[in-house]
């Protein structure tokens, strides 16, 4: 009963942090790192020779699941990226910064880091989860949004 209640409960939090069904993901979370395997998911990763193209972290936007609660309309449960490149946000602690390079790498390798006000810390860390040239990618996608 109580190994039946802690998969409910782990299900449960899995489907509030990325949004999408977590039966193909849970069993294996625990033998793979979770991001990796939620980009296994969702499609084939994107070739190791990514280039340095916007539609490339578009694609990785997509595999990661960061489409799931970052949802340019903002009805996600994180905030919407579409135009935030450039503007100043408040954070969780009252602060504001600028959303820039520096703070979206952050933002990514460490989400708990600078929590953006009025959003749950649900986003996963990243750090040692994906690459360098993927941040990089994926930075010029939301580049992108803004324009």
């Amino acid at each position: 009963m109580e190994r039946r209640l802690f998969v409910i409960l782990m299900g449960g939090i899995a489907i509030m942090i990325c949004g999408v069904c977590m039966l193909c993901v849970f069993p294996m979370a625990f033998l793979v790192s979770p991001v990796r395997y939620i980009a296994q998911a969702n499609g084939p990763l994107v070739n190791e020779n990514l280039g340095t193209s916007a539609a490339s972290g578009e694609a990785l936007f997509k595999q990661y699941g960061c489409a799931a609660c970052h949802q340019t309309n903002g009805s996600g449960v994180g905030p919407s990226l579409a135009g935030i490149f450039g503007e100043t946000v408040e954070l969780a602690d009252g602060t504001t910064v600028p959303v820039d390079e520096a703070y979206i790498r952050t933002s990514i390798l460490d989400s708990q880091a600078d929590l953006v006000a009025g959003y749950p810390p649900i986003m996963p860390k990243f750090d040692g989860q994906i690459s360098d040239e993927e941040v990089d990618l994926l930075i010029e996608y939301i580049q992108t949004l803004s324009q």
